[in-house]
């Protein structure tokens, strides 16, 4: 297992002990048990302090790799938040977190479960050189007619692009997962 041999080789047994629990270390270093991503992740900073990456966290756990969502879970799973935790942050129901995570993620449905992707999520959405606003259930881009049609069709948006009268401007409004990366992009201060 990959997670193990970078802790491993990160820290001596002794610094280890210091970190989680000595039972913990002792049937991790004796037994070489299947250890948890989050159980590691809740206590060590694994992308930074142990470089684990995406594609070790495909092959330590091959049965993600059919996962959709599998780059949800690892983002989730390498700040030591279960799906269950993840579930219960935004009043979802676990079973179907599981289901939308192994079947995919409809996008630009306004949906409780993109709100939660879009939180949790380490996805990059460019809006540089366009104004916006953010509204409770949507967003705005006022951009030319050019710029927004390369965005929507980049980002896969089924809406239509309007001219705006009072504005004077092209505007391009939606809700979805990019609204809600937008939204928590913009109270990170990200954008």
């Amino acid at each position: 297992m990959i997670l193990l041999e970078k802790l491993f080789s990160k820290y001596s047994k002794k610094e280890l002990e210091g970190i989680f629990p000595r039972q913990y270390v002792y049937e991790l270093v004796n037994y070489r048990i299947h250890a948890k991503l989050t159980s590691i992740a809740s206590r060590v900073d694994v992308v930074n302090e142990l470089n684990y990456t995406y594609e070790d966290f495909l092959t330590d756990h091959e049965n993600y790799a059919e996962y959709k969502e599998n780059k949800l879970l690892f983002d989730l799973y390498k700040k030591g938040i279960t799906a269950k935790d993840a579930a219960i942050k935004f009043d979802y129901n676990e079973t179907s977190f599981l289901v939308y995570l192994r079947n995919g993620i409809p996008l630009n449905k306004g949906t409780k479960i993109e709100k939660m992707k879009a939180y949790y999520i380490e996805d990059k959405i460019d809006i540089q050189g366009m104004k916006y606003k953010i509204f409770d259930n949507h967003c705005e881009l006022y951009a030319s007619k050019e710029e927004l049609e390369k965005f929507r069709d980049k980002y896969n948006i089924d809406e239509d692009i309007i001219y705006s009268e009072t504005k004077k401007t092209w505007h391009l409004a939606f809700t979805g997962y990019w609204f809600y990366l937008i939204k928590y992009n913009k109270i990170k201060g990200v954008l």
